[in-house]
This record gives C-alpha cells, sequence and structure tokens, in this order.
C-alpha cells in the first residue's frame, strides 16, 4: 500500500508539473497571436512579411517563425485539447488521492 501512494503521489506530481506547463506554452502562444494580430490592424505591410513575399519597395521587417506556428489554428485547437485532457488526468489523480486519505 505504501508503494502505491508513493506512486501515485509521483504520478500526481509529474501530471501537475506538464500540466502547468502546457498552460506556459498557451500563454507564450496567445502573447504571439495577440502580437500578430497588433501588428495586422496596425502595420501589416511593414510588419508581416515572409521570405518568400515581394516587398513591393516598402521596408519591411522579417516575420519570425514563432508567429506562423502561433496563428496555427489546427495546433492551437489540439494545445487546447492537450490541456483538457491533462486537466481530466490530474483531477482523476487527485481523487484517487483523496480515496487513498492522501489529500
Amino acid at each position: 500500500m505504501k508503494q502505491q501512494k508513493a506512486m501515485l503521489l509521483l504520478e500526481h506530481s509529474e501530471a501537475t508539473e506538464e500540466l502547468a506547463a502546457l498552460k506556459e506554452r498557451a500563454i507564450r502562444v496567445g502573447r504571439d497571436i495577440r502580437q500578430f494580430g497588433q501588428w495586422l490592424a496596425e502595420d501589416a505591410a511593414r510588419k508581416i512579411y515572409t521570405r518568400d513575399q515581394q516587398q513591393y519597395g516598402v521596408a519591411v521587417d522579417l516575420l519570425d517563425d514563432k508567429f506562423s506556428q502561433a496563428v496555427n489554428f489546427l495546433e492551437a485547437t489540439k494545445l487546447a485539447d492537450e490541456i483538457r485532457v491533462s486537466m481530466d488526468k490530474v483531477r482523476d489523480l487527485e481523487l484517487r488521492k483523496r480515496n487513498l486519505g492522501l489529500a
């Protein structure tokens, strides 16, 4: 029983850390999406430029690849799903802890 409790505590700790990391990643992606939206609204001609586009005589700033990844809808929804799965896992482990008197 002691080993089962120790394994459960370890698993809960790891799941909690994973959830925190996923939420932190979501915060970073959200910031990048917000920044991209601001550039698009305020200075699209200069700020929203990639290597394969023409400049048409406009002074441009090359867009960092992280922004193209951040505004990827499928990746954002995948990240949100990973967070939901992780939250469910943490909830399940917390219930198991309570059932073993480890709350």
